[in-house]
């Protein structure tokens, strides 16, 4: 695929090698829009780690016997690496290309807002780690919903206002178990 930045807000032609030409059009990017890039490229890292996190809780975390908790772990440590792939989606739409093979390198690492859980003593460790974890997650999504708005990039503002709505049910269902678990 050939194609090149458009910042004018023009159609852009864009050919495609093995099957037809594509016509696109690329909306304006907002100023400012390389600190914008730089935010979403920050959520990327901290849904990573996030993602991690999750597969390390569901894998390690002493919850076999807990088997309903143990699949809603594993969809959202599935949902939430769709939701990577769709932050990665809207920084290509706004002509920013995502770091590739930078996550969870030692670098990004120090830069992530999302606490590293590197073990889980059983079910309630394991709950307290993704409501916390995920607590810190939503505020990275609002820090980057907030600029998003003050650009009045609708696009960014849509996808960090479903990935907050997704942060909150998930904090809702976990928290929900925790109170189950007790009586």
């Amino acid at each position: 695929v050939g194609c090149s930045l458009n910042t004018t807000g023009k159609i852009e032609h864009i050919t495609h090698t093995r099957t037809m030409d594509l016509i696109r059009f690329q909306p304006p990017m907002p100023e400012n829009s390389e600190e914008l890039a730089q935010k979403m490229e920050e959520l990327l890292i901290d849904f990573q780690v996030y993602h991690s996190n999750l597969k390390n809780i569901h894998w390690n975390g002493g919850l076999r016997p807990f088997i309903g908790l143990s699949q809603k772990i594993e969809y959202l440590y599935r949902l939430t690496g769709e939701n990577q792939e769709h932050i990665a989606d809207q920084m290509i739409q706004l002509g920013f290309e995502p770091a590739r093979n930078a996550f969870l390198s030692e670098t990004s690492l120090m830069r992530t807002n999302v606490s590293i859980i590197q073990a889980v003593q059983g079910f309630e460790d394991a709950i307290h780690a993704i409501i916390h974890t995920s607590h810190e997650l939503l505020d990275s999504v609002k820090e980057v919903f907030y600029l998003a708005a003050d650009m009045e990039e609708k696009g960014t503002m849509m996808i960090m206002g479903r990935l907050a709505n997704q942060l909150q049910l998930a904090m809702a269902i976990f928290g929900g178990e925790r109170l189950a678990m007790s009586n």
